[in-house]
């Protein structure tokens, strides 16, 4: 074939094709597998070569004349955004193994890919070349020195410098001669982040938060400005800062004032504002009290003038001629405690009417006689076969079937070490419905309650609990009508 390409390498690949990310294409030509090189490259630079058939494979097209080329499966995978590369350069070898003997049988195929060889090869240094570092092609070089680096002993600890005539040359010692770094600064030198240096420098995480900050803008939210404070800052004279803050132009002139005398010229106050006023024989021994408590001896107060006036304790003593305090201003308006609870509305010990509710958050109200008195009832009703009874409500209820109850949840009862009990009423609806009781509920003889079939049918159920509703003793009748 005619080589009319100069490409020898395939990438960077940042990943691998195919599902296992490790398939790399090529399209040089070769002609075996080992003429291929993969070099990896990590994430900070640095290159190393995988082995063949070790840790990678190469699959040759099998025609390279007119489709070469074939492609690398890495044994490792190569994922986006691993942080890696992949490169395939050419690897043929610089040898020349063709023979043609004297009178011998002519092969073109063997005469052309001596040629391609020798051709590919070119091409590698050519791409060697490409990387290097070479001079302009109008340089002239001094005869007898070429542009080479001086020995290895010569240039060891040394930097590389250019003449006078451009030439290399090996300059100063540079352990000795180098820029002189003090420790603490070598503690700095080798923090490998930007906030591993912060830290060793002693800057606050605040203060890092204002220095990676990309924008004026930014910096200023961070410093905790206000939109009305950005706009202030960024104010181009005095005169759009007044303007801005709404000073008058009286104000202006006030404020740029350079002393006071200036500021009271402006303002037109005349020599009196200067002058100290005269003082009264008393304001005199008031004025030169040492301090407070003496300023209060002067001013006759005692005691109750440095009490706060949410906490003033009167001690001793006595009060007289104080009027009746209206219950509108927080009094009792009497003077009295009868008149005082004749005035509130309270209740007198004997007698009188209650109105409202009162309640004794479980407190005991002993040998009371109760006269013409009712029970709070609550209509009920069951949702999901479910019927619930809360006793905060009252307790009697009434609930007409609608549907099978499955449970009867009865909730807040008393407390255990007390007798909690309610009535419940039970109506029959046009279903004929069914009403299962759970173990808690114990009935006489052991028999369940069943509902009454026909519509309609009332059972009056009464229900008690000694344990806080974990068990309930009922009574029942059946069918009224």
């Amino acid at each position: 074939m005619t080589v009319s390409t100069l490409d020898f390498r395939a990438g960077p690949f940042t990943s691998g094709a195919t599902e296992g990310f490790n398939r790399f294409t090529f399209l040089f030509k070769v002609f075996i597998k080992n003429d291929v090189r993969v070099v990896q490259t990590t994430a900070a630079g640095v290159e190393s070569d995988l082995t063949l058939d070790v840790d990678y494979t190469v699959t040759l097209n099998a025609d390279q004349n007119n489709n070469p080329g074939g492609f690398v499966d890495t044994v490792a995978a190569y994922p986006p955004a691993n942080g890696k590369l992949i490169t395939l350069v050419s690897n043929i070898p610089e040898t020349q193994g063709t023979q043609l003997p004297s009178a011998g049988q002519w092969n073109p195929v063997v005469v052309e890919n001596a040629l391609d060889k020798a051709m590919l090869a070119d091409h590698q240094v050519r791409g060697v070349l490409a990387r290097a570092v070479v001079f302009p092609i109008s340089d002239t070089l001094a005869a007898g020195q070429p542009a080479e680096f001086p020995a290895r002993s010569v240039r060891a600890s040394k930097t590389i410098v250019f003449d006078a005539n451009g030439d290399i040359a090996v300059g100063g010692n540079f352990v000795q001669t180098g820029i002189p770094v003090s420790a603490f600064m070598q503690t700095v030198l080798d923090d490998t982040t930007a906030g591993g240096v912060f830290t060793t420098l002693g800057i606050s995480a605040y203060v890092q938060t204002l220095l990676d900050d990309t924008s004026a803008s930014t910096f200023m939210s961070t410093l905790g400005f206000t939109a009305y404070g950005k706009t202030l800052i960024a104010l181009a004279d005095a005169a759009a800062l007044k303007t801005n803050l709404g000073i008058s132009a009286f104000g202006g002139t006030l404020i740029d004032d350079a002393d006071a005398a200036a500021a009271r010229v402006t303002l037109g106050l005349g020599t009196f504002a200067t002058q100290n006023g005269t003082l009264s024989a008393f304001g005199a021994t008031l004025v030169d009290d040492a301090d407070a408590a003496a300023a209060r001896a002067t001013l006759l107060l005692g005691t109750m003038a440095t009490q706060n006036a949410a906490t003033v304790a009167i001690t001793g003593g006595s009060i007289t001629g104080i009027t009746d305090l209206a219950i509108a201003d927080g009094g009792t308006g009497a003077s009295t405690a009868a008149t005082a609870l004749a005035a509130l509305g309270g209740l007198a010990l004997a007698g009188g009417t209650m109105s409202g509710t009162v309640n004794f958050a479980d407190q005991i109200v002993q040998r009371p006689l109760l006269v013409d008195y009712a029970v709070e009832s609550n209509a009920a009703s069951s949702s999901g076969g479910v019927l619930t009874l809360d006793m905060t409500t009252g307790n009697a209820f009434s609930a007409t079937l609608t549907e099978n109850v499955g449970s009867v949840v009865v909730t807040n009862p008393p407390a255990s070490g007390t007798m909690g009990e309610l009535w419940l009423a039970l109506t029959q609806g046009a279903g004929a419905f069914t009403v299962t009781w759970a173990a808690a509920y114990k009935f006489p003889a052991g028999t369940d309650h069943t509902m009454s079939a026909g519509a309609g049918a009332i059972d009056v159920l009464h229900l008690k609990t000694l344990d806080g509703g974990a068990s309930w003793f009922v009574d029942f009748q059946k069918a009224y009508a």
